[in-house]
């Protein structure tokens, strides 16, 4: 018997007024499984994210998460859904203004489901689960390096013990080193919560290492889908191109003249 999915999209589709961005992306995640999407820019994977937290509502299609489709969902149902995920932004969208702790219990402090101590307490169990000392709850985001302000995005979209984990580019702007230890962290925290992952990466090494599947995403479709390991020898020219960072393939790249 085939085990039921945890996500399952069914073509999903996304419009804005003649551009057409998702026409018909279809795939299906396992529960405590780790999808990377990877394709190149401007080819919707942001997007597509967005339209499965249920922060964009697309044209068509479904995206069914427990069976049921988040997609139709509204009111306390679309609240109770969303406080389902937790979502790792690609600038990790950090609050300036805000010290490091009310930054990872942002969503607990403003739901009411944690205030003062008790929050502040709960940050600082992520932030440990993270790799960062207690201390640093009290800095702001602009005290921070780099990879440290990752962590704290990956310790805020963990805080809630989400079902589902989103991760935009959570490598961008890191050193190799950096990046694989990043993405080390995050799938030990993937494992250790029994969360599903959905993630976008341009890195094919840091696609490969937190992946347990790849699905390259290209003209508004899923044009392949397997395991992290075959993405080098895919048998797709489109992924094969991207992969392998080549310019001539059947990938056209515009170069806009200024």
């Amino acid at each position: 018997m085939t085990e039921t999915p945890f996500i399952s999209v069914q073509e999903l589709a996304k419009r804005f007024g003649p551009k057409r961005v998702l026409e018909d992306v279809s795939f299906s995640v396992q529960a405590g499984e780790s999808l990377v999407l990877i394709g190149t820019s401007g080819s919707g994977k942001t997007l597509l994210l967005k339209c499965l937290l249920g922060l964009i509502k697309p044209d068509g299609g479904k995206v069914i998460v427990g069976g049921e489709d988040t997609t139709q969902l509204s009111g306390d149902k679309r609240d109770a859904y969303i406080a389902r995920t937790g979502m790792l932004f690609q600038r990790s969208g950090l609050f300036d203004s805000l010290p490091v702790w009310q930054n990872v219990a942002f969503r607990l402090i403003q739901t009411r489901k944690a205030v003062g101590a008790a929050a502040r307490d709960l940050a600082i169990d992520k932030l440990v689960m993270v790799g960062l000392d207690p201390h640093v709850a009290d800095l702001t985001p602009s005290e921070l390096s780099g990879g440290m302000q990752k962590r704290v995005g990956i310790a805020r979209a963990i805080c809630d013990d989400p079902e589902l984990l989103l991760l935009d580019e959570p490598t961008a702007g890191l050193d190799p080193i950096m990046s694989n230890v990043i993405n080390d962290l995050i799938l030990d925290l993937v494992r250790e919560l029994g969360c599903t992952a959905i993630s976008i990466d341009s890195d094919m090494e840091g696609a490969q290492r937190l992946g347990d599947r790849i699905a390259m995403l290209y003209d508004g479709a899923i044009i392949w889908d397997g395991a992290a390991d075959n993405v080098l020898e895919s048998g797709n020219a489109y992924v094969d191109q991207f992969v392998h960072s080549r310019a001539e393939g059947p990938i056209d790249m515009p170069v806009e003249a200024y």
